[in-house]
């Protein structure tokens, strides 16, 4: 027999790996099948599905595991619903690349146009009108942003580079994507105060990075 869409969608959504955020819209089901599913399963706290925004959700630890009361990361949801663009802004960026140990009261992120309503009193959100950070991932916005700030941190540029060029950036980040210095490049050419310094600096990731792809015509 076939499986029913209501029973597929609890297997997809139980199967997650804990930790794991998602939309709703990425679950393999009718919406009018997803929905009720996800609000049965949030009822079920020894099942531990977390409904953050609307329809963005975290998969929790189950009841007994050890990490069953970790709550998720705020400022990861933040970013999810900051939309293309999004990124980590000043001290966080600066702090989460390594780069400064100044650690800021709140998660700052940066988002194109108009800020969402922030999940948690964690988060602060900062806008930017530069429609080209739009092709860049976290990581990149999160650079861009750290560069724009370099000024206020402690740590020389040749040490920051070597984080940034080693994955030591990237593992403290947690996310695991790329920076495509063309891409930072181009996206920083669109900035209102970018300055020749921080073309410079990425000139200088580019030159150490091996093959940077080429941005996309």
């Amino acid at each position: 027999m076939a499986q029913s869409e209501t029973a597929a969608a609890r297997e997809w959504i139980t199967g997650l790996k804990p930790g794991t955020w998602f939309w709703s819209r990425d679950i393999p089901v009718r919406p009018e099948i997803a929905r009720p599913v996800l609000s049965r399963l949030c009822a079920d706290k020894s099942i531990n599905i977390q409904k953050l925004a609307r329809g963005l959700y975290w998969r929790g630890y189950p009841e007994g595991h050890e990490r069953h009361w970790d709550s998720p990361p705020s400022y990861i949801g933040g970013l999810m619903l900051g939309g293309p663009g999004a990124g980590l802004w000043g001290w966080s960026a600066l702090n989460l690349l390594e780069w400064t140990l100044q650690l800021p009261v709140k998660h700052n992120i940066c988002v194109v146009g108009r800020p969402p309503k922030p999940i948690s009193v964690e988060l602060q959100y900062h806008t930017s009108s530069n429609d080209r950070r739009k092709s860049l991932n976290w990581t990149e916005v999160t650079v861009l942003e750290a560069l724009s700030w370099f000024k206020y941190t402690e740590e020389p540029w040749h040490e920051c580079l070597e984080h940034l060029c080693n994955g030591q950036s990237a593992n403290k980040l947690g996310w695991n994507l790329p920076v495509r210095p063309s891409l930072l490049r181009w996206a920083a050419e669109g900035e209102n105060d970018v300055t020749v310094e921080t073309m410079y600096k990425i000139d200088e990731i580019a030159a150490v990075f091996p093959n940077p792809p080429k941005r996309a015509a």
